[in-house]
């Protein structure tokens, strides 16, 4: 089910305005930062997410159901 509450937050932060699309995913429901995400100490902390988008909220779903 999609959260209401996270999804209002990405619509008034997260979704570009002159495309509607995720500006984190640009809708692909995911978000990889395996490449991009390192501390300032040097640590690559990234890995695959799933985005607060709706695509990525439902992707977390089906996944979080297929894996209880």
């Amino acid at each position: 089910m999609i959260d209401k509450h996270v999804e209002d937050y990405w619509v008034k932060h997260y979704v570009h305005p002159q495309l509607g699309l995720c500006s984190l995913c640009g809708n692909t429901g995911h978000i990889d930062t395996t490449n991009s995400a390192v501390s300032p100490s040097g640590v690559a902390a990234g890995r695959v997410n799933f985005c607060l988008c709706p695509n990525g909220q439902r992707m977390r779903e089906v996944h979080d159901a297929r894996h209880r």
